[in-house]
């Protein structure tokens, strides 16, 4: 008699590691840093804004399963919600600024490094 094999199967990416789906995707998400670096770099700061309008579009209309957590996926989109606010604000001020307010940033050395460690 033949006997049959079976798999496991698993959500994981990865067979052989401790580490959960969230690890993974943390990492994953960190890999993608350099690249959204680069991409606003070269394309400007409306990559960030096609990014934060794609992440709520994903998270408002995306059919999540029945199963999904529903405090968590509130509060997902509650997050992207405010991230597209945050940086909408961004891309009218930063405009403003450089045109109109021109609000004053040098200083001496000392002052720079003062204004970082406390957070002005």
């Amino acid at each position: 008699m033949e006997e049959k094999k079976i798999f496991k199967v698993t959500s994981n990416p990865i067979l052989r590691t401790p580490r959960g789906t969230r690890q993974i995707m943390l990492d994953v998400i960190i890999g993608l840093i350099p690249a959204l670096a680069v991409a606003v770099y070269m394309f400007g700061a409306n990559v960030v804004l096609l990014l934060a309008v794609c992440n709520l579009a994903f998270v408002q209309l995306y059919p999540f399963p029945a199963d999904v957590d529903a405090a968590n996926l509130a509060d997902a989109r509650s997050v992207a919600w405010k991230m597209l606010g945050m940086i909408l604000a961004m891309c009218i001020l930063y405009p403003v600024d450089r045109m109109w307010l021109r609000f004053e940033t040098s200083a001496v050395l000392w002052a720079q490094i003062l204004k970082v460690a406390l957070g002005f």
